[in-house]
């Protein structure tokens, strides 16, 4: 593995220091040169003592560690649709490039190493955006260290700062992008078709606000791939009552591995989308599901 110079970091965070702590420990064996912190702010006077101890753990970790930092506090709470692009849109007014981890996102020491290596590798390839660090396939590859996908997974990625200014925060692109059915050039069934159209929908008449579909959907307005490791590398240990989205600890994606890999990596013959891996993403981890799938997952809400 050849020798690359360290990324920044970004690290979110709001009011869990038991999960950061872990994150904290795995930035520190990458020994990092510069973190910077974004931090929302309480939603209410029960969570400002959470969100000070957050803030609290993390600056006392790196200041401990010598790790030199940059923090961006949020007084009030903006949520995370809107708290994570403004504080990605403040990192890379200072960075080309830069890897980025939520409190709850537990990495390897080969995601960084994953992700700074490929930050050069594909630093000048248009079609690729995103480097993700999970892999929720069910069979590994072959010979390859990673595959293409359209999923740009966001529990531990990286990408520069030229894909991040294509960020479409009002999905302005949607109506024309609906109107010539390009979704057909992702998906071959009508109900993964009409499934990403729904929530295209939704955001772009702000009825629901999600900063990760609005990337996915400037990924695919813009033909942009995501690198997919060959093997989980981040383990998202987020799923509990506290947690903004991931809340169902039964969830096949919640507490899995997170793996290391083998250098020097493997790399695809081609830049070319791995369709078989997407289609058994989009059918085991997005969606529609069955009608037993969701007859068995509010079963599992009751038993809980």
């Amino acid at each position: 593995m050849s020798v690359n110079r360290k990324k920044p970091i970004v690290l979110f965070i709001y009011k869990r220091p038991k999960h950061v702590i872990n994150v904290l420990e795995s930035i520190n064996k990458y020994a990092p040169n510069k973190v910077y912190i974004v931090a929302d702010g309480p939603k209410n006077e029960e969570d400002v003592e959470k969100c000070e101890l957050a803030r609290d753990v993390v600056q006392t970790f790196l200041e401990k560690k010598d790790i030199k930092y940059e923090k961006d506090f949020s007084e009030c709470n903006l949520g995370g649709p809107y708290r994570i692009p403004q504080g990605l849109n403040w990192v890379f007014d200072n960075e080309d490039e830069a890897i980025v981890l939520e409190d709850d996102c537990v990495p390897s020491l080969s995601f960084f190493h994953f992700c700074e290596y490929l930050l050069d590798y594909y630093k000048l390839d248009s079609r690729v955006a995103v480097i993700s660090g999970n892999n929720f396939q069910k069979s590994k590859l072959k010979k390859d260290s990673y595959y293409f996908s359209c999923f740009n997974h966001c529990w531990g990625w990286a990408t520069w700062k030229s894909a991040w200014e294509k960020y479409d925060e009002f999905l302005q692109k949607w109506p024309d992008f609906k109107a010539s059915e390009y979704l057909k050039n992702y998906f071959s069934q009508k109900k993964h078709i009409n499934y990403w159209s729904r929530i295209f929908d939704n955001v772009y008449y702000r009825r629901k606000v999600h900063w990760d579909y609005t990337w996915t959907f400037t990924c695919w307005s813009n033909n942009f791939l995501t690198v997919i490791p060959g093997k989980n590398l981040v383990t998202n240990v987020g799923f509990d009552e506290e947690a903004s989205n991931t809340k169902n600890s039964q969830d096949p994606k919640a507490y899995m591995p997170a793996y290391e890999l083998d250098f020097p990596l493997n790399h695809p013959e081609c830049v070319i989308r791995h369709f078989n891996a997407d289609l058994y993403t989009q059918k085991n981890h997005f969606g529609p599901k069955s009608f037993y799938k969701k007859i068995v997952s509010k079963l599992s809400r009751i038993y809980k």
